[in-house]
């Protein structure tokens, strides 16, 4: 599974013999309150890359939202 997130609230970090990343991608950390809602999951063709992309918008916090694991 392949994560395209557009968010504002994370923070980069760098780990060290950690993953390779293709032009573009980087990794970030995010708050556990951090919310999301999902925008697309597209299958990947001929399994590149995973074999699913699921999209994910950073949404505002909401105080009445269930704490995972609800």
């Amino acid at each position: 599974v392949m994560f395209e997130i557009k968010g504002n609230s994370g923070s980069g970090i760098l780990v060290s013999n950690g993953l390779a990343f293709n032009e573009g991608e980087k990794e970030l950390i995010y708050s556990p309150l951090a919310n999301f809602k999902v925008t697309a999951i597209t299958k990947n063709p001929n399994n590149i890359r995973g074999d699913y992309t699921i999209k994910l918008q950073e949404a505002e916090r909401n105080d009445k939202s269930d704490f995972i694991p609800y």
